[in-house]
């Protein structure tokens, strides 16, 4: 989860939004390799409201920064 965390924080950290995430679940199959992470990030500004083409935004660029060599991440 922390590597998850850390990932997000990296791709936001040139925004000017204040940023909150948090796990919601994190869920193992029986015997399974894979875990499930469902994390809430929760942006906000305080400057203007947000669009949702620039929510979209951060949230591609989070997507596309949650990729590890030694396993395979899927961002629903």
């Amino acid at each position: 989860y922390q590597q998850i965390i850390d990932v997000a924080n990296d791709a936001l950290k040139n925004t000017d939004l204040d940023v909150t995430i948090s796990p919601v679940d994190i869920y193992q199959f029986d015997n399974a390799s894979v875990k499930n992470i469902t994390i809430r990030i929760k942006m906000t500004s305080k400057v203007k409201t947000l669009t949702g083409d620039e929510v979209s935004q951060v949230s591609d660029a989070i997507a596309q920064s949650v990729t590890f060599s030694s396993a395979e991440a899927t961002v629903v």
